[in-house]
């Protein structure tokens, strides 16, 4: 290697290495520049994001827990509607019961009725056709005397 291309490449090292620090200082001041330009609007706009996203969460809390206690009283309707039902579910057993009950005991005694008619009137009628029959039997007998009567009439006359 040559001298002259020992110092061009210790000049362009030198100068290479030398931007290297301006080229941080440019950055570190166009960083800074953008700051002052665009900074304030950038905090700005993140505390906003940031504020957005807590009533965000915030909202989201408050309809989680309205959600929850409509359901709560959802739930709790539910249990009492269905209370009341079992209670009024009981109470007609209950009176069917009752009524199947007395609908027996009515059908006895109805039962018991009929049978005692039946056989009130069943004597009635054994009674009214002895009645006939013996009736029957003197009006015969009644007649068998008056025809007598009548030829013992007849005969004395004739005497």
């Amino acid at each position: 290697m040559s001298k002259e291309t020992a110092v061009q490449e210790s000049t362009q090292t030198q100068t290479h290495e030398a931007p290297k620090p301006a080229a941080a200082d440019a950055s570190r001041q166009l960083h800074e520049i953008r700051d002052l330009l665009f900074g304030e609007q950038l905090r700005a706009t993140h505390q906003r994001a940031e504020e957005l996203e807590y009533r965000l969460q915030q909202q989201l809390q408050d309809m989680a827990s309205a959600f929850s206690s409509a359901l709560k009283q959802l739930q709790d309707d539910t249990q009492q509607r269905l209370a009341e039902m079992s209670q009024r579910l009981e109470a007609l057993d209950e009176k069917h019961t009752q009524q199947a009950k007395n609908l027996a005991q009515d059908i006895t005694t109805l039962s018991g009725q009929v049978a005692d008619n039946h056989q009130e009137l069943a004597d009635q009628l054994a009674a009214t056709s002895n009645d006939l029959k013996n009736n029957k039997t003197d009006r015969k007998m009644l007649a068998n005397l008056l025809s007598s009567m009548a030829n013992n009439l007849s005969v004395d006359e004739q005497i």
